[in-house]
């Protein structure tokens, strides 16, 4: 149903992530992020379900990974993979629609944060992993996402 780039597909998903346009401190974050987010716009994909897993500081349950179901835009619901259980209602917010991700991105661009990494898919758009670092004088504040399966028809 939906495409792994995760652990049985490293060959592959080093490829595919080869492929990707990364930007880093130093690129025009937002107009690749606005660029990437038109691509994305473009693809028409309102309806998909897809993995993203956190890389952050916090509990597993805050990690993921977690497949999300989009349907018409609107997220219909979440589960982690390894076992089929629904995010418990706290967590929700975390695992949004692809469109949230891109809204991630432009918080932190608006919020100047240290360090901002994004690695797009350049034939959909898609933020495939983000890193980002609000202050450096901060530790454990950092936070990440990977897309670890690509996003499908349901």
């Amino acid at each position: 149903m939906w495409r792994s780039i995760g652990a049985m597909g490293v060959i592959s998903g080093l490829t595919f992530l080869a492929a990707c346009d990364t930007t880093t401190p130093g690129g025009d974050l937002r107009s690749d992020l606005e660029r990437n987010r038109s691509l994305w716009s473009e693809q028409g994909m309102t309806s998909y379900i897809y993995g993203l897993e956190r890389v952050c500081f916090c509990h597993e349950v805050a990690r993921g990974p977690v497949k999300v179901t989009v349907q018409d835009g609107v997220v219909e619901g979440r589960a982690y993979v390894s076992s089929g259980t629904a995010v418990d209602p706290e967590f929700e917010d975390l695992f949004p629609a692809v469109t949230g991700l891109f809204d991630l991105i432009e918080q932190a661009i608006e919020a100047a944060a240290f360090r901002i990494e994004v690695t797009y898919d350049p034939a959909t758009g898609l933020p495939v992993d983000v890193f980002i670092d609000y202050d450096q004088q901060v530790a454990d504040e950092e936070l990440g996402f990977s897309v670890v399966e690509l996003p499908a028809g349901p």
